[in-house]
């Protein structure tokens, strides 16, 4: 009848599942992701309000809801079937029933050496330009850290494409929480977060509102005094690590240290080159430099063509031979480019190229998981954690 299906009750609409009695919406709310059933009748006319997925207890608070296409392929189903995690709860799958109005019971699987009962999940916002509050999302150890007193941080960020780096558990980083550590992620422009406009927003020739938004969320942090730049170590992947490279020409003394992960840095040069692949269906996210505006705006914060000499932080740059999205060769050049001009006398700019993965580490599960130990090694060692023993949770 040509009413809205969620007019205030979420940012956005990501995508739609259909079933024969029901419609599972999936969108985003305050920067989470969530899921609505809209009931459907024999006369194919919706029951209005549809219903959020909610769930009892602790989980409910931060947690994200989704419903995958592949735990949903029967068109037929009574239910619709969920991954729930947050960032202290592990991803767990959960069905619910079409007619059900109660809130979504869910037991979290278990995982060796974890326990959520001292984690503690707090989401901040930091000042960026334009007057927006951009998220910060941060996971801790209530017993071991201390609020607003500075401790060993790792900040991660991605910005771009309408992504999210969404608040999933994620056990990679309970080496560095078991240790006293904090692990935060930004959310700036770009990304999808907080809707379709994020993303607008940090795109194009609004690319530059996502380097300064992640560093207003590190100059928050440290004025908040929940770290110091001798304490915060920053990574990304794939664009996220032209994100890391872009931020660290522009402001390293925020930063003890730097980690990318098949890290995009020659944006200028790789969207130049039409012959790659993927270049021309990339113009849309960053712009097409045969113009001559978006060629001098690209110019400005393209990683590889912003080296200045300054006192770099430490990098650790982990592309790969096989990767057919990022050329590994931007990671060697960015680097140079670094060793040339760097003037910290004690810092250096690290590339360990992996000969058999691939931009989706496509690898062997033990090749997958030494290099994450490796990237995990160089932080810990970074913010002063590497010989201090984890305390069990």
């Amino acid at each position: 009848d040509g009413r809205p299906v969620l007019e205030s009750e979420c940012d956005c609409i990501d995508s739609v599942l259909c079933f024969d009695a029901a419609l599972a919406i999936c969108g985003r709310k305050g920067g989470l992701a969530q899921v609505w059933l809209l009931d459907v009748t024999e006369d194919l006319v919706g029951v209005f309000p549809p219903r959020q997925i909610t769930l009892d207890g602790d989980v409910g608070d931060s947690a994200v809801i989704e419903a995958p296409t592949r735990l949903n392929t029967d068109y037929w189903s009574k239910e619709v079937r969920v991954s729930v995690s947050s960032p202290k709860t592990p991803s767990t799958i959960a069905a619910y029933g079409h007619d059900r109005k109660d809130p979504l019971m869910v037991s979290p699987p278990r995982v060796a050496n974890f326990k959520a009962g001292n984690l503690v999940t707090t989401v901040l916002t930091a000042p960026g330009s334009d007057s927006v509050e951009v998220p910060i999302h941060l996971v801790y150890r209530s017993d071991l850290v201390t609020p607003e007193s500075p401790s060993p941080m790792l900040l991660a960020g991605y910005g771009s494409y309408g992504l999210c780096l969404e608040r999933r558990f994620t056990s990679r980083v309970l080496p560095l929480i078991n240790r006293g550590g904090i692990f935060a992620v930004a959310h700036p422009r770009g990304g999808g977060e907080l809707g379709r406009e994020w993303h607008e927003r940090g795109r194009l020739e609004h690319k530059r509102n996502t380097f300064e938004d992640f560093i207003a969320c590190a100059e928050h942090l440290i004025e908040r005094g929940w770290t110091d730049p001798s304490q915060l170590v920053i990574e990304g992947r794939s664009a996220g690590g032209m994100l890391i490279g872009a931020v660290v020409n522009e402001r390293p003394d925020l930063f003890r240290a730097a980690v990318g992960v098949v890290p995009f840095l020659d944006v200028l040069g790789t969207m130049v080159d039409s012959s790659l692949s993927l270049t021309t269906a990339e113009w849309e996210e960053w712009g097409n430099p045969n113009e001559r505006d978006f060629f001098d705006y690209m110019r400005s914060y393209s990683p590889v063509h912003n080296v200045r000499a300054q006192a770099y932080p430490d990098l650790l740059l982990l592309p790969a031979y096989n990767d057919a999205r990022t050329g590994y060769w931007e990671a060697f050049k960015w680097a140079q480019g670094v060793r040339s001009c760097n003037t910290h006398p004690d810092t250096a700019a690290l590339v360990l190229m992996d000969m058999d993965m691939g931009h989706f580490t496509d690898g062997s599960r033990h090749s997958i998981a030494h290099a994450r130990a490796l990237q995990l090694a160089f932080i810990l060692d970074k913010l002063g954690l590497g010989r201090v023993k984890p305390s069990p949770m």
